[in-house]
């Protein structure tokens, strides 16, 4: 299975099966995780919104920067 990541528009190729599937809108994710028994299409989401103490959302967006830096451009 191929996983991508879309930044902008512009397509990428994950080096890695991801853990987490993250959409971000503005400041907040939506987050859902991939399953050994179901895809993260069919597992429940949740809404991760910043806060002052939660470190969370900070651990979701490093995340995110992380998959970014480490795949590969294909489009």
């Amino acid at each position: 299975m191929d996983y991508r990541l879309t930044i902008h528009g512009s397509q990428r190729k994950l080096a890695r099966v991801p853990v987490w599937r993250i959409i971000k809108l503005d400041s907040i994710f939506f987050v859902s995780a991939f399953m050994v028994q179901q895809e993260a299409h069919s597992c429940p989401t949740h809404r991760i919104e910043p806060n002052a103490r939660g470190v969370l959302h900070h651990a979701f967006a490093r995340t995110l920067e992380q998959a970014a830096v480490t795949s590969r451009r294909i489009i």
